[in-house]
């Protein structure tokens, strides 16, 4: 096993920290983003203020998994 030199494990633990720590801030900031996303757009979709493109709503429909999503998809166009 290749032997460091004094504190080279420290640096080595501290660069790993660091890069966590970064990761976690950018984490934190997207989380951020997404849920003010969500809180403006989400009230204007169940409001019909905004509506998605059709074929955006055949996808999520096809992912969905939910029984007669088709028919709900038909009304609501």
């Amino acid at each position: 096993m290749a032997r460091h030199p004094r504190g080279t494990a420290t640096i080595l633990d501290f660069g790993s920290s660091a890069m966590l720590f970064g990761n976690m801030l950018a984490n934190d900031k997207q989380s951020h983003t997404l849920t003010t996303l969500r809180d403006t757009l989400l009230p204007k979709l169940i409001s019909g203020e905004l509506r998605p493109p059709a074929a955006t709503l055949e996808t999520l429909v096809a992912q969905a998994g939910v029984p007669d999503a088709e028919k709900l998809l038909e009304e609501a166009l």
